[in-house]
């Protein structure tokens, strides 16, 4: 699995080699993903005058620091200087895991177009068409040099740039080259021909970005709006990445891209999100304007810590996870199970199961307050129910079983895109009306509007891909024996190959770590389509599996780095 990473500061004066170290910094943080290979693309810091002299791309085998190490050995043979100041500057970053072609820096990224790099690329994912596009752009003259599925995109940028005489901005030919690209993608382009401009797309693969304003606040507290930045006078970085993991460091508001989605960044560091997915390459074309494709992507904050996603004091991520399981179980379980004598089977203890309420209890003064500003949105009407519900989708797989009032004396936090888990107030940790002194209860808020769909249906299908797949394995005898209906657990690519059947009386359950399987992302789609109602289970705020089914539960697991599962 690759990764990508990128840096971009407006207004901010920095050196070259604080952001070399930034992105070097950043692909550490995804080198839990696996990579045999990486490389950086900054500008060429001259000595003398002017911002650069173009692109200076660094690829190399091996391990991050073995890139390191070759960016001195570049800087010293080209007598580049790593005090050169940029006061605006865009840099990207790849780790990559040989898929097209074997390993080696060649084929490693970023991939540019021309001896000049007019166009940089950095790509996650995989381009299923590029054996039909690359033979029709070498016929249009294009040179490639290497094996890869990557570097048709950068010599597509240039074709289309040429073919319309330079007269298209770099966002509707990012966004003209995505409508013809198949497969699953999340890019960052940048282009010598449109300095200091950046844009990310999204298409299958997580993508995020991240935001901070080098000022103070406004007088009213605001924070900065996530959606469109004017950097002003202000100045501000954005960092962009295959994983929040590894913006903790810089940042705690981040904003998850959707399939479709298109993040420009202009020369002025205002950014925009732009989603044209239902658009084709024609109709892209045929546009004067794209500013009627613009979208919001609401913020949300992460609370946990910086050494959450650390070793401490272990030599290895799975040695630390392993024994971090105990309070990894507490924490997915906290506000969601009292245990105060055995649990019973739906059948003789229906009220039992509780699908209300919210998600963990406060754990540090962070938590609280987070708890405090969900709940003022709460009062105000601005938090949805537990999962991520979008606004455009509630409702779309029926009827919605009445919500549980809220409590008069303190609105119950519900998460909403800033925050998909919340923390309840002490109201809110009761055990709910109704229930015996003394009982067990569970509290799955992400399931209310659902409820009553999920005990009526005829079964239960769980879909999920490698150790989700057993996970469910493991759980479908106790499902059933609590649930008293029929559970079947499918492996995601057998399920597709199949195209087995489907029922609108189904509840079909998609379990993913990441929220972004791809096998387990088209069963969804196709179980959509069938009008099954869907639900996601996943450790991932903000994954396009939270993002794409109707309800579902959080894990609250912590982060897992560890190569060997140990969360899902």
């Amino acid at each position: 699995m690759c990764g990508i990473f990128g840096y971009a500061n407006y207004g901010v004066n920095k050196p070259v080699q604080a952001i070399l170290d930034a992105l070097f910094d950043g692909l550490q943080r995804l080198e839990y993903r696996g990579y045999d290979s990486a490389g950086v693309c900054v500008e060429a810091p001259t000595t003398a005058g002017g911002d650069g002299t173009g692109p200076l791309v660094i690829k190399h085998m091996g391990k991050i620091s073995d890139l390191r190490a070759r960016a001195v050995e570049v800087f010293d043979e080209c007598g580049y200087s790593g005090d050169k100041v940029y006061g605006t500057h865009v840099g990207i970053g790849h780790t990559r895991w040989a898929t097209h072609g074997p390993p080696s820096a060649t084929n490693s990224h970023p991939h540019v177009s021309g001896a000049n790099g007019e166009f940089v690329v950095v790509h996650n994912g995989i381009i299923t068409n590029y054996a039909v596009l690359k033979p029709f752009l070498e016929k249009h003259g294009a040179v490639f040099v290497s094996e890869t599925d990557t570097e048709v995109v950068p010599h597509l940028c240039e074709y289309l740039w040429q073919k319309k005489g330079g007269n298209v901005s770099l966002l509707q030919l990012a966004m003209e080259v995505c409508s013809l690209l198949q497969g699953a993608y999340a890019l960052l382009i940048k282009s010598a021909r449109y300095p200091n401009e950046l844009v990310a797309c999204k298409q299958g693969s997580p993508l995020v970005y991240g935001l901070k304003r080098c000022a103070p606040p406004s007088a009213n507290g605001a924070a900065a709006d996530a959606a469109a930045v004017a950097a002003g006078s202000a100045g501000v970085e954005v960092w962009l990445s295959s994983d929040s993991a590894a913006l903790l460091k810089h940042t705690r508001e981040i904003v998850s891209l959707e399939d479709g989605d298109l993040l420009h960044i202009d020369a002025s560091g205002h950014a925009h999100v732009f989603n044209a997915l239902a658009l084709t390459a024609s109709t892209i074309a045929a546009r004067d304007d794209v500013t009627s494709l613009r979208v919001v992507r609401e913020h949300r904050v992460i609370e946990a810590e910086v050494e959450s996603i650390m070793k401490g004091g272990y030599d290895h991520y799975m040695q630390k996870e392993i024994h971090e399981q105990p309070k990894t179980l507490a924490d997915t379980m906290r506000g969601r199970v009292v245990l105060d004598k055995p649990l019973k089977p739906l059948a003789s203890g229906a009220a039992n199961i509780i699908f209300s309420g919210t998600h963990l209890e406060p754990t540090s003064s962070s938590a609280a307050a987070a708890a405090a500003a969900l709940s003022a949105a709460a009062a105000s009407g601005g938090a949805e129910g537990g999962f991520a519900l979008p606004r455009s989708r509630a409702g779309a797989a029926g009827p919605k079983a009445p919500a549980a009032p809220k409590p008069a004396t303190a609105p119950t936090p519900s998460p909403s895109a800033a925050s998909h888990v919340a923390a309840p107030t002490a109201a809110a940790a009761a055990a709910p009306a109704g229930t015996p002194e003394g009982e067990p209860f569970i509290r799955l808020g992400g399931l209310e509007e659902h409820v009553e769909g999920i005990l009526r249906c005829r079964r239960i299908v769980f879909i999920a891909c490698g150790t989700s797949y057993h996970a469910c394995l493991s759980a479908r005898k106790t499902l059933e024996e609590f649930a008293a209906m029929p559970v079947v657990v499918e492996l995601a690519g057998d399920f597709m190959d199949r195209e087995a059947p489907v029922f609108r009386d189904d509840t079909c359950v998609f379990v993913s770590q990441s929220g972004e399987t791809a096998d387990t992302l088209r069963a969804l789609e196709y179980a959509k389509s069938k009008g099954a109602l869907c639900v996601g289970i996943t450790n991932t705020v903000g994954s396009a599996i939270s993002n794409a089914t109707h309800c579902g539960v959080h894990l609250n697991a912590g982060y897992e780095i560890g190569v060997a599962s140990t969360k899902l």
